[in-house]
Parts: C-alpha cells; sequence; structure tokens
C-alpha cells in the first residue's frame, strides 16, 4: 500500500516505512504504533476511504485491543457528492442543479416556456444561501468579476482572466445565456465568437445556447473560481474555510443528483444530473473515454474518476496544510474539465458537416466552442480561429477535420492527450467514424525532426525550446528569427505561413495543413541523410549530426 499512500503524502509513507521495514523487530526496534495509524489517517481523506471503512482492531470479543486501537473519527458525516467524501456540509449548495433542472423541463415543453426558464436561471428557488437568499447560476457569472478579478486575494485568476480577455466582457456567460432566453441580439464587446442573433435564430438554437450555456459556461468557471477561493484561504491559514471551499467546487462540478458510486456501470444512472459531472459521462460514451482506462463506451468518464482522484488530493493537502500543492492539483482539474467541452465542439463539427445538422446541432457545437476557446486561444490564437470560423452562428460551412486537427495541435499545451479525448463512435458499425478516429500520442509526424530527438536525447545538455524553434514555431517565443514575425497570431503558425496573406480561415487552414505536411517531409529527408551519414562515417550534412558522437547514439538507435 505504500506507493499510493505515498502518492497522497511522502512523509506519511516515510513514516510508515522506517516503522515497519524488514529486520526492525529482530533488533529490538518495535514499530510505533501511534505513529504509523496517525500516517495512515492522515491520507484517507485522498485514499477515497474513511475510518469507518478501515475500523479499528479488537479482541475475540469485538472489543478494542487497547484505547489507541479504537478506529479514529471520520468527524461530522456529509453526504458524499459523487465518491467524494466532504469535510463540511455543501448540500444546500449543490442543489443548485435542480435550477437548471428546473429550467431545462421548461425549455423542453411543447412551446418552450422561455419566461420559467429564466425565472430559474435568474431567482432560482432550490439552493438556499446562509440569510435565507437564492444562490442562482445567473449569479456565477454576473457576480465573477467581484469574486475572481477585482476583490481576491489572488486576483485575477488567470483562467477567469484568460476568459475575459478574449470576450471582453465580465459577465460573458451570462449575456450569451440571457440573450438567449430573451430571443435578443448580442455581441461580445471584443467582437470574437458573433453576432450573436438570438433574435433570428428560433427556438431550437436559443434552447441550447441558453441550457448549455448556463451549465458549461456559467456553473465551469464558478467552479474553477472556488477552487482558487479555496488555495487563497489556505495561503491564509483559513484551513476550515479552505476545506469548505474545496468541497463547494466538488459539489458545484458534481450537482446534488449525481450518484454515490463512481463505479457504476449504469449509463443512466452514472449520468444523472445536469452540471459538469453528468456532461463527462455523456461525452464519454460518444467518444468511447468511459472507465478508469477510457476506453469503454458506459459507465463513469474517465475523466470523472480521475476527477475524484485530484479533488480527494486536493482536500487531503489542505488537511496537512499543503498550500503550495494544491496549485499542481488545481491545474489537473482545470485540463480535464476542459475534455468534456472540446469532446462536444468535436462531435458537432461532425454531426454539421456529415449528418446533416440543423440550427440546433450548430447551436450546440457553437456553445460547446463558446466554453473552450478562450483556453485554446491562450495556446494559439491562430487554431482558435479556425475553431472559431466553423463554429460561430453563421458559419458557411463547417470543416470538421479542420476543427480536429486545430484541438488535436494544442493538447500538450491544454495538458491533455489523444487518449483522454478520443474519437467519435459509430455504434452501428462498431467503430470510430470515418476522420473522427483518436489522434495518436505516439507524436505527430508533422512536428517531429531531426533536432527534436537529438534535443529530447540531450535535454540534460541543450535547451530544447531554442533548437525546436527552427523546427515549429508553435507557441515559441523563438520564432522570429525563423518567422519574422512579432504577431502573437503569427507566432503561433508553423514556419512559412502568413497568415496577413490569407483572406479567409479556409485559406488559413489550408496552408497550416501544407506547411506541417511540408515540414514533415523535409524532416525525413533529413532522418534519412543523417541516418546515412552516421553510418558511413562522413562528414556530417546536418548540423545537429555533430552532437551525436559525443553523445555515443545514434539515430537509428534512439
Amino acid at each position: 500500500v505504500l506507493p499510493l499512500v505515498h502518492e497522497c503524502d511522502a512523509a506519511a509513507a516515510a513514516t510508515i516505512s522506517a516503522d515497519m521495514k524488514f529486520g526492525l523487530f529482530d533488533q529490538g526496534d518495535l514499530p510505533d504504533f501511534l505513529a504509523v495509524k496517525a500516517a495512515f489517517e492522515s491520507t484517507y481523506a485522498c485514499l477515497g476511504i474513511t475510518c469507518e471503512h478501515v475500523g479499528g482492531l479488537v479482541d475475540a470479543d469485538g472489543d478494542p485491543l487497547h484505547a489507541m486501537t479504537a478506529p479514529c473519527d471520520d468527524g461530522p458525516a456529509f453526504p458524499l457528492i459523487a465518491g467524494y467524501i466532504p469535510g463540511s456540509d455543501v448540500v444546500p449548495h449543490s442543489r443548485v442543479d435542480l435550477d437548471q433542472q428546473a429550467m431545462e423541463a421548461a425549455l423542453a415543453e411543447a412551446v418552450p416556456d422561455f419566461a420559467t426558464a429564466k425565472q430559474w436561471y435568474s431567482v432560482g428557488g432550490n439552493s438556499i444561501k446562509s440569510g435565507n437568499t437564492n444562490r442562482t447560476i445567473k449569479g456565477f457569472s454576473t457576480g465573477a468579476q467581484g469574486k475572481m478579478y477585482d476583490n481576491c486575494p489572488g486576483c485575477p485568476y488567470k483562467t477567469y482572466e484568460a476568459f475575459y480577455g478574449y470576450y471582453g466582457d465580465f459577465d460573458y456567460a451570462d449575456r450569451l445565456v440571457s440573450a438567449a432566453l430573451d430571443g435578443a441580439d448580442m455581441a461580445f464587446a471584443s467582437g470574437r465568437h458573433g453576432p450573436n442573433n438570438f433574435a433570428s435564430l428560433g427556438p431550437a438554437a436559443r434552447i441550447e445556447a441558453a441550457k448549455k450555456g448556463s451549465a458549461y459556461m456559467n456553473v465551469w468557471m464558478f467552479v474553477i473560481g472556488v477552487f482558487e477561493a479555496a488555495i487563497d484561504e489556505c495561503e491564509r491559514g483559513q484551513s476550515s474555510e479552505s476545506v469548505h471551499s474545496w468541497d463547494q467546487g466538488v459539489c458545484f462540478y458534481s450537482g446534488s443528483m449525481t450518484k454515490p458510486d463512481p463505479q457504476s456501470v449504469n449509463t443512466a444512472a452514472a449520468s444523472s444530473g445536469t452540471l459538469l459531472w453528468a456532461l463527462a459521462n455523456k461525452r464519454c460514451a460518444n467518444m468511447k473515454t468511459c472507465g478508469r482506462d477510457a476506453d469503454e463506451r458506459t459507465g463513469s468518464a474517465w475523466v470523472n474518476h480521475d476527477l475524484l482522484r485530484e479533488f480527494a488530493r486536493g482536500q487531503s493537502e489542505i488537511g496537512q496544510g499543503n498550500c503550495a500543492k494544491l496549485r499542481p492539483v488545481l491545474e489537473r482539474i482545470k485540463s480535464r474539465m476542459r475534455i468534456p467541452l472540446i469532446q462536444g465542439t468535436l462531435r458537432y463539427a461532425y454531426k454539421v458537416q456529415f449528418m446533416g445538422g440543423t440550427l440546433k446541432e450548430k447551436a450546440e457545437g457553437y456553445t460547446f466552442a463558446a466554453g473552450v476557446l478562450p483556453s485554446l486561444h491562450a495556446c494559439s490564437p491562430g487554431d482558435a480561429e479556425i475553431v472559431l470560423a466553423n463554429m460561430r452562428q453563421g458559419a458557411p460551412e463547417t470543416d470538421q477535420a479542420a476543427v480536429k486537427a486545430a484541438f488535436e495541435r494544442n493538447y500538450g499545451c491544454l495538458n491533455i492527450s489523444c487518449a483522454d479525448v478520443g474519437g467519435l463512435w459509430a455504434t452501428g458499425i462498431d467503430d470510430y467514424y470515418d476522420g473522427a478516429e483518436p489522434c495518436s500520442d505516439g507524436g505527430d509526424s508533422s512536428k517531429v525532426s531531426t533536432a527534436m530527438i537529438v534535443c529530447v536525447a540531450l535535454a540534460s545538455a541543450f535547451v530544447c525550446a531554442g533548437i525546436l524553434a527552427g523546427v515549429n514555431c508553435l507557441r515559441r517565443e523563438h520564432c522570429k528569427e525563423h518567422c519574422q514575425s512579432r504577431e502573437r497570431t503569427q507566432r503561433s503558425m508553423p514556419c512559412g505561413v502568413n497568415l496577413t496573406a490569407l483572406s479567409t480561415a479556409e485559406d488559413a487552414a489550408a496552408a497550416v495543413r501544407n506547411a506541417l505536411e511540408k515540414q514533415k517531409a523535409d524532416a525525413e529527408a533529413r532522418r534519412e541523410a543523417a541516418k546515412v551519414s552516421v553510418v558511413e562515417g562522413r562528414a556530417p550534412s546536418h548540423p545537429l549530426e555533430s552532437l551525436l558522437p559525443a553523445a555515443d547514439f545514434s539515430l537509428s538507435k534512439v
């Protein structure tokens, strides 16, 4: 069990190991029982277990062997949240998903009741705050500026700042949802992802933008915000407040309707709820990323399995006062939370292009894209423009392959993998749809060259970013020497692609593909030439070949 304990807390694992090593008893060195017990107990939350689960040592009559062998105390027993053991009462908070459910029910009526849906969205009624006021999904967005940009110790929070920078509005999510509910036209201050002409789009598009925007934009960002608040509170020594905020993040992600058993293989049970937990389970069934290994089409999403571990790990770090360790945990949480949004965008890009997608499907794809475009833009403005051009309202056509490639080029930056996202599964043929298969995590050959191979092998001696800048200018600050451009959008393009000379996103996508194909061919030619020169012992024809003898390896070996 030591590796599992070590993953939660290295110090606790070291304590257990020091007391339980082979040979100690023979030397008369007895274990410190209380130290071992305390070390284990400090990791129970991270391990996803409780004092009651473990119990205590008893005699033949079932009585404790000693006072020190009694079970530890779990404290107040709060209801599980989708398998997570909260340290505080967040049941009232979690019921905000009932407002989302009521909103969706009003929109699902034969004649959509937008007025009632707006009442549940903006006034609420199921999630009661202290002071007997309602917590509302609208408020998650309209109150974000104060909580995430202006009035917090860690302000502005990085992710919220990126979304504000992209849209130009602090309440960007509410502006979209409210316009959809009201049937009004709106445009974001930045001019991106618009204009949004809900007055003329019809009820189907309005419904999808409203119900998906509220859950996957309003709630999504608020989850990030309360996790950030937990880090702020931990750093100020406010442990109980930090635990409560962390618990809130979990409950807003999951909601009150999720099943407590994340191992459920029943898709309907696993998908219960209306918030982000439910979304992950829906998309994993479409993309074959359910289960602990992300290779099933039923049960809980791999995303949810992984997030439960991160939720518990974060709670454990707060309990131990390891505030500095919370930031990496939150970054992993954010990367996992983006996956269902990317999956949704990819799914509806395919449906719109190849399956006769109507305004409904277009609105679904548009809204999923709205929830992830700022994150993609932070990695590559050029690729974000490609996705935007294909998924925006009123796009003349949708190039699913271009959207897919634009995302895949940035999986590394987004800290996710091809396997995490999966591919669009066709149940009828029991295989992936043609052109919608998962990409390969083995590496995109269009971005591989001799320089990359040598760079990886000699990472201890060379700065990889400098070498790779001449191979692929994606997200590299060293590109100006090779791409001759200081524009941020241009820097996100492969070398040789000049966006200013291109008039449409389709032209840009084609230019990117052509440039990457040329890089692929050039890299293959250099690789073959390098292999020959190393084998024949002649002078290197590629400047990086001179590094090979000192490193005592060949490209063919690598």
